[in-house]
C-alpha cells in the first residue's frame, strides 16, 4: 500500500468524521431547544403566543430556528405582514442588521458598523468575487479529469487529489456564498421595511 493512498483514505475517513460530528451537534442542540420550549409552555399555559411570557417567546422561536431573537424583535415581526418570512431573512441577515426601539416606534437598520452603505456593497461585492474565483478553482480538476484519467497508473492517488482540492476549494466556496446571502437578505429586509414606511 502506497503512502498516497494511505494519505488520502486517512483524509477522506477524517473528513466524513468531521461532518458527522457536526451534523449531529446541530441535530441534538434543536432537540434541547425543543424540550425546553415544551416545558416552559407547560409552566406559563400556553398563552396567545404574542401575549406570551418573554421567556417563552423566546424559546419557542429558538427552538423552531435555532436562532436567538430578543421578545420584542419577534413581537415586531408577528405583527406585521409575512411574519415567518421577515423572520426567516432577518434571522440570516442578524450580522448586519437590528432592530431600533425610537420611542415606542420599531424599525430596522443597518448596524453601526455596517451604516455606511457603500461598506455593505463593497462587502458584497467581496463575497460575490471570492464565490466566483474559489467555486472556479474547485472546478479546475474536474475540467483535466481527461488527463488524469490518461494517467491510470496514478489510480486512487489521482482520484484522492481531485477530490480534496474540490472539497477545499468548493467548501470555501460555499462559505462565500453563504456570506453573500447573509447581505443579500439584509439588503432585502431593509428595502421592505423601507417601503413600508
Amino acid at each position: 500500500m502506497s503512502i498516497e493512498i494511505l494519505t488520502g483514505a486517512v483524509a477522506l475517513v477524517a473528513s466524513v468524521i468531521a461532518v458527522f460530528k457536526t451534523y449531529k451537534e446541530v441535530f441534538s442542540k434543536r432537540a434541547i431547544l425543543k424540550n425546553d420550549y415544551e416545558f416552559a409552555s407547560k409552566v406559563f399555559n400556553g398563552k396567545a403566543i404574542i401575549e406570551t411570557n418573554d421567556y417563552l417567546l423566546e424559546r419557542w422561536y429558538q427552538a423552531l430556528s435555532g436562532t436567538h431573537l430578543s421578545a420584542q424583535e419577534i413581537r415586531f415581526f408577528l405583527e406585521n405582514e409575512r411574519p415567518l418570512l421577515n423572520l426567516s431573512e432577518y434571522g440570516k441577515a442578524i450580522q448586519y442588521i437590528e432592530c431600533d426601539d425610537q420611542e415606542g416606534d420599531m424599525s430596522i437598520k443597518y448596524r453601526e458598523k455596517y451604516s455606511d452603505h457603500g461598506k455593505v456593497k463593497r462587502r458584497e461585492k467581496l463575497y460575490v468575487g471570492s464565490y466566483v474565483l474559489t467555486a472556479m478553482i474547485a472546478g479546475i480538476p474536474i475540467a483535466f479529469l481527461p488527463v488524469f484519467a490518461r494517467y491510470s497508473e496514478l489510480g486512487w492517488s489521482s482520484i484522492s487529489i481531485i477530490l480534496v482540492w474540490s472539497l477545499s476549494f468548493g467548501s470555501i466556496a460555499a462559505i462565500c456564498l453563504n456570506d453573500y446571502s447573509k447581505v443579500f437578505f439584509a439588503e432585502k429586509i431593509i428595502k421592505r421595511f423601507k417601503n413600508k414606511s
